[in-house]
């Protein structure tokens, strides 16, 4: 979502952009020592709190009511539509 290749893809609005942190993701993702992964992520994460790209400044409450016949919905925080693509509606 920030990486630096990541302008064009809607998310990245701010145009974040550390090539150290998309590198210690891209390592994280092929290691396959346990205790490397766990480190190297919780650096990424370190790493992404001191730049803090998007601070997040609240998680509204709501409560959505969907009726039972649509399928695959699974709503999140920060879009309640990311997998529309995957809903479908029983007739």
């Amino acid at each position: 979502v920030y990486g630096c290749d990541a302008y064009g893809s809607g998310f990245n609005a701010v145009r974040y952009c550390n090539e150290e942190v998309d590198a210690l993701l891209e390592e994280a993702l092929v290691a396959t020592d346990q205790e490397e992964r766990i480190q190297l992520y919780t650096d990424f994460q370190n790493a992404m709190l001191a730049d803090l790209p998007m601070p997040i400044v609240d998680f509204p409450r709501s409560i959505l009511g969907v009726n039972n016949r649509v399928h695959n919905f699974v709503p999140n925080s920060v879009n309640l539509r990311f997998n529309s693509q995957h809903w479908w509606v029983e007739e």
